[in-house]
């Protein structure tokens, strides 16, 4: 006789059970994806997207080109301030130094 219940189910029946379902579904998935319905998914979906991260690709690069752009700018408008700070801070101690000798 069998030593199992009536209540536990039968490894076997389960078992092959779970394998005729996953092949069942192995069967129906490779019917979804036919060449023809690879073609419409890579034509309407991958490519798509593929243009759209690329399309972001190019507009980044070209925010980072003009930021760049921008730093240098910045960088040069600096220089000049500072240069010309030096100058009137120069001129500023020779004017006192004047303003000093006179008094």
């Amino acid at each position: 006789m069998n030593n199992q219940t009536s209540s536990t189910p039968n490894l076997d029946v389960v078992s092959r059970y779970a394998a005729a379902s996953c092949t069942s579904i192995s069967r129906n998935v490779s019917r979804l994806f036919t060449p023809s319905c690879v073609m419409v998914i890579n034509c309407f979906l991958y490519k798509p997207i593929l243009d759209a991260i690329d399309a972001l690709e190019q507009l980044i690069a070209k925010q980072l080109e003009e930021a760049e752009k921008q730093r240098t700018a910045a960088e040069d408008e600096r220089r000049t301030l500072r240069q010309k700070k030096d100058t009137f801070g120069g001129q500023c101690d020779e004017l006192m130094q004047r303003a000093e000798n006179k008094a």
